[in-house]
C-alpha cells in the first residue's frame, strides 16, 4: 500500500480502494472483507475508538467503532459496507487508487468506500469537536449480497439515529423498503409441458 495520509478523507479512499475486498459469495475464492476490517479496526483503535469486531460467519467480519466519553445517551450509527463486486469486469486495474481530474476512480470508490471513507472521517473529527454523543461506525460486510453483515451489528449495536452513506447523486433517501430474494420452483406434468407459460410478473 503506498503512503498515504490517512487522516484526509481522499487518501483514506485511495488506502481503502487499495484493498481488495471482492465479496467471497459473489465470486468463490475471492478474499471477502477480511484484510479491509482490519485495516478499518487498526485505524479505529489508533484514534482511541473502542473497536468491536463481529464474525458469526467465519471469513465475513464487519467492524464496530465506538466513540469514548460521550456526556450525552444520544447515538449516531454511521453504516457502510465494505465489500464490492468482482474486479474481472473493471478495465484497468481495479484494486489501483487513480486520481484524475479532481476523481478518484477504481473498484468500490463509488459504491461505496467513498461514502465509508467520509464517515470514518467524520466520526474522528466529531469527536475532536467534542461531540457530546456517540458516534458509532459500523463498516459492514455482505452488503452486495446478503446483508448479513448489518443483520449482525444490529443484534449487538443500536441507535437513536443512522445514516448510510449509500451513493444516491447527492440525492436524500429518507427511507428504505429492504430486499426480499425469492427462489422460485415450477412443479409441472407432461401435460403442462406441452403449453408451457410464462411468470410475467411477481409482487408482494
Amino acid at each position: 500500500m503506498s503512503n498515504y495520509n490517512l487522516d484526509d478523507p481522499v487518501e483514506l479512499l485511495c488506502a481503502l480502494t487499495e484493498i481488495n475486498s471482492v465479496n467471497s459469495t459473489l465470486v468463490p475464492g475471492a478474499p471477502g472483507e477480511s484484510e479491509i476490517a482490519t485495516f478499518i479496526g487498526k485505524w479505529f483503535t489508533d484514534r482511541g475508538f473502542e473497536v468491536t469486531r463481529l464474525e458469526g460467519t467465519p471469513g465475513r467480519p464487519s467492524i464496530v467503532a465506538c466513540s469514548k466519553g460521550a456526556t450525552s445517551s444520544k447515538k449516531i450509527m454511521l453504516n457502510g459496507h465494505i465489500d464490492t463486486v468482482t474486479v474481472a469486469s473493471y478495465e484497468g486495474d481495479g484494486c489501483k487508487a487513480v486520481r484524475k481530474d479532481g476523481n478518484v476512480y477504481g473498484r468500490g470508490t463509488f459504491d461505496m468506500k467513498g461514502g465509508l471513507a467520509g464517515q470514518m472521517i467524520a466520526a474522528h473529527r466529531a469527536v475532536q469537536r467534542g461531540i457530546t454523543g456517540q458516534v458509532i461506525v459500523a463498516a459492514v460486510s455482505d452488503e452486495e449480497h446478503g446483508n448479513i453483515g448489518t443483520e449482525e451489528v444490529l443484534k449487538h449495536f443500536t441507535a437513536d439515529v443512522g445514516v448510510v452513506a449509500e451513493p444516491t447523486m447527492l440525492g436524500l433517501t429518507v427511507a428504505h423498503k429492504g430486499f426480499v430474494w425469492f427462489d422460485l420452483v415450477r412443479v409441472t406434468t407432461s401435460e403442462s409441458m406441452q403449453s408451457p407459460k410464462q411468470v410475467t410478473h411477481l409482487s408482494h
